[in-house]
């Protein structure tokens, strides 16, 4: 890529744009969500939906992991409620030198994740 040019894609995790079904339970087992390119020169904006798609439990925590497990500098969580569709977990969050997001849930297989980035090549 060229100084300035912006590129759009799908989460490293995803599958031809396909949600990812969290199926993990602990940090130790965390899916990985995207990798982040490396280097300095070049910069993710990071955007993650989430949706809770079992009705088993009324609501379902999901845990991201955001370049570690350290809490709280790493550790995103959030509790998702059955039937209330998609929500934003991270919007154009800024990213660089191969950070790598992991997430988890309460419940296995309760969650799905999706989302995209745009790279910027400074």
């Amino acid at each position: 890529m060229a100084r300035g040019d912006i590129t759009t894609g799908y989460l490293s995790g995803q599958t031809n744009g396909r949600n990812i079904l969290i199926t993990a339970t602990t940090s130790g087992g965390a899916q990985t969500i995207h990798t982040v390119a490396s280097g300095t020169t070049t910069l993710d904006f990071v955007t993650i939906e989430a949706c809770h798609v079992d009705a088993s439990n009324a609501t379902s925590k999901l845990t991201l992991l955001v370049g570690g497990t350290t809490v709280p500098d790493d550790v995103i969580a959030i509790d998702l409620i059955h039937g209330a569709g998609a929500t934003v977990i991270q919007d154009k969050r800024l990213l660089q030198n191969g950070v790598i997001i992991k997430a988890y849930g309460q419940h296995a297989s309760h969650i799905t994740v999706y989302g995209y980035y745009q790279r910027y090549t400074v």
